[in-house]
């Protein structure tokens, strides 16, 4: 890697850690969603939206702007993507996507499916 490249790899890595530091807080006020909308918009000039050191920041930076759909499409990638032991963690937090857009029909599919997927252990008799 040239100097220029190391320099630009920094930027990206702290801006990311700003971003989910930000996304992190309980309070978020004005100046700060402007800030962090400014951290996101900044990181897209280097480097692609989709690429996978970004998918953190995005899914917490769609939720807090209630990004709904971008949330969702980055959790079925998401899912799609991983194996099937770490699925688990991604189809939970599709169910709170679900519950939090109160979504009563997608809500009860996807515990189902959840259990379905997932199923608990079983003791033998």
């Amino acid at each position: 890697f040239s100097d220029m490249e190391k320099r630009r790899n920094w930027f990206i890595d702290i801006y990311i850690s700003l971003g989910m530091l930000l996304c992190d807080l309980s309070i978020i006020n004005d100046k700060t969603s402007t800030y962090l909308t400014y951290i996101f918009k900044n990181l897209q000039k280097h480097i692609d939206i989709n690429d996978g050191k970004l998918t953190n920041l995005h899914y917490k930076y769609s939720l807090l702007k209630k990004s709904y759909g971008r949330v969702w499409k980055l959790l079925l990638k998401q899912i799609e993507e991983k194996s099937s032991s770490q699925q688990q963690e991604y189809d939970n937090k599709l169910l709170q996507l679900y519950q939090a857009m109160n979504m009563k029909y997608l809500i009860a599919y996807q515990e189902r499916l959840i259990i379905a997927k997932y199923p608990q252990s079983y003791i033998l008799f």
